[in-house]
């Protein structure tokens, strides 16, 4: 691991990455069908998201 000394970057960033590593984990242990839903609704919500976000700048 690379040295992150004392900034508030540095610790920002470990901190992140502790959540990830947490959230992929209890994501893990949910039931297949429960993953599968939520992996799916994650999928969907991208493009969702970025197209009503283009629908919306472009009216402006």
């Amino acid at each position: 691991m690379p040295f992150v000394g004392d900034s508030l970057a540095g610790t920002r960033h470990i901190v992140l990455a502790m959540f990830v590593t947490l959230l992929v984990g209890a994501l893990l242990c949910l039931p297949m069908q429960v993953m599968a839903f939520l992996l799916g609704w994650i999928a969907l919500s991208i493009p969702v998201g970025i197209v009503v976000g283009h629908c919306v700048l472009s009216e402006r």
